[in-house]
């Protein structure tokens, strides 16, 4: 008897987790919300001619590593969403020359074909579809810039958005295990601060293996390196992303002009 009563208080306490973290986030969506800013990012407004989204990819983060892989000038913006659903939906509201060549399956998977942003692209390259390591639980991002050079070359007269899945979860130089213990503790809020150090440390080598290939690209025209959002490690006592809770770790994001090579300049005014 005592030990089924010990079961029932158990249940209950879980519960109660439950609702007050619904409840905790429900909270901060009232509250928190994304104020006016000349420094707010609007996609469509902004000039250039590939984009590439760093998926999760803080500013902070990138400000610390980027340097050592790229070269650039470097700007801290607002980003418009929390999660990619709300950054697609908030950015992407009419009719673009894109063609979107995304390994994130929440762009267009299957569950998202009626989404209001599919129908704005002029094409969208499902790479999440031909490219999934499963081995990985990802798509890696050398693949992702080979077919981005060679879509580059098929559409030379459309704008280009490249978008990568790191450094967002699932980390690449980690096991499978190792992020799904992370990836339900998170959800959980259970980690403990050995769990989050080795977190920002998976999470900061996936943004140093994603910004080593950016190296490779061949792209012709102005290039932009920036996020759809950012990321929480324990800060506010919640972890990952949530839509419409916009604190700043979740709503800085990099806007990195890349700087071009001598030989991509010359090849450049020889298109023109």
């Amino acid at each position: 008897m005592k030990k089924i009563n010990l079961i029932n208080k158990d249940i209950k306490e879980k519960k109660f987790k439950k609702l007050f973290k619904r409840f905790y986030r429900e909270f901060l969506r009232k509250i928190f919300k994304l104020q006016s800013s000349k420094n707010k990012v609007k996609i469509l407004e902004e000039k250039w001619d590939n984009l590439i989204v760093l998926d999760a990819c803080r500013y902070d983060y990138f400000k610390e590593i980027y340097s050592n892989y790229l070269k650039g000038k470097l700007e801290k913006k607002l980003s418009l969403g929390t999660n990619t659903k709300e950054w697609l939906g908030k950015n992407f509201n009419k009719k673009t020359d894109i063609v979107y060549i995304s390994s994130n399956p929440f762009v267009n998977n299957l569950k998202r074909k009626k989404e209001p942003w599919n129908k704005n692209f002029y094409k969208i390259i499902s790479l999440w579809n031909t490219k999934w390591d499963e081995n990985l639980d990802s798509v890696h991002p050398k693949e992702v810039v080979k077919i981005a050079n060679d879509i580059d070359k098929k559409y030379p007269n459309q704008r280009k958005i490249i978008h990568f899945m790191q450094p967002h979860l699932p980390y690449l130089n980690k096991s499978k295990e190792f992020n799904k213990k992370i990836f339900e503790k998170s959800r959980e809020g259970k980690l403990n601060k050995k769990d989050i150090e080795e977190m920002k440390e998976a999470y900061r080598e996936n943004l140093k293996i994603v910004l080593k290939e950016l190296k490779n690209l061949k792209l012709k025209g102005k290039t932009i390196v920036t996020a759809d959002h950012g990321e929480l490690f324990g800060e506010h006592g919640l972890y990952l992303h949530h839509a419409g809770i916009y604190f700043k770790e979740l709503v800085e994001i990099p806007w990195f002009v890349m700087k071009k090579s001598k030989k991509e300049k010359i090849v450049d005014k020889i298109k023109i």
